[in-house]
């Protein structure tokens, strides 16, 4: 065979080399395209399905929220003293709340398919801790369940019952909710208790909207490698 001759096949063959490499990168690429397009609109439809319930959560908290913020400030008197600053206090924390949830509706209704992913995660991780974070919120109320039908003259008439009964209690209260706020983190979602406490519906969404975009991430490094 002629040198010219072999000069001619080696190029002929890096030529389809290059066809084949070229061929293989676009294939990859609209095979990564393809499913991160379903990944996400995955996700979205997972988050979409919370729309609802965080509106009527937004909603009736904002409702419930200043109905008691009102009956705080007009009941504001001596013999009602610790129902006012009850009743105060757990109407701020709900509209907290509903706050939030507002901010939350927000994310979602800004989250669609043509996110890039890093952006998508982050809103998804935004979602989670905005959740975790509300959540600790509201559990801040319940020490004032447990004082808002005491009055002065209760603790006057019957002292032992208020300091050996009531007060105990929400000492109790008090201590477990310090306690949640302390550790309701993503650092205990593997934990027996956490799982309890977040198995509902707006937690599992949120977690199988955020692994939807991790199997994006898995499925791009198992391509790469072939």
């Amino acid at each position: 065979m002629k040198e010219q001759d072999l000069n001619n096949l080696l190029d002929m063959y890096n030529r389809r080399l290059e066809e084949t490499r070229v061929l293989n990168l676009q294939t990859w690429v609209l095979n990564l395209e393809n499913y991160t397009m379903i990944q996400k609109q995955k996700a979205n439809a997972k988050l979409k399905s919370l729309k609802l319930q965080k509106t009527i959560l937004a909603i009736l908290g904002i409702l419930y929220g200043a109905a008691m913020v009102f009956l705080g400030i007009v009941s504001m008197k001596w013999q009602t003293i610790f129902f006012s600053i009850c009743a105060y206090g757990i109407g701020v924390i709900t509209l907290i709340a509903a706050f939030v949830y507002f901010r939350q509706l927000y994310w979602i209704n800004r989250f669609n398919n043509e996110d890039n992913i890093i952006s998508a995660q982050e809103k998804i991780t935004r979602l989670q801790s905005s959740t975790l974070w509300v959540t600790r919120i509201l559990f801040l109320q319940t020490p004032f369940y447990c004082l808002w039908f005491v009055t002065p003259a209760s603790i006057v008439n019957a002292p032992l019952s208020f300091f050996l009964i009531t007060l105990p209690i929400a000492l109790l209260f008090t201590y477990a909710t310090y306690w949640l706020y302390k550790n309701i983190h993503l650092g205990n979602a593997h934990k027996k208790w956490f799982k309890i406490l977040f198995g509902s519906r707006e937690w599992t969404h949120l977690q199988r909207s955020q692994q939807f975009l991790d199997d994006i991430e898995e499925f791009r490094s198992s391509i790469a490698v072939r």
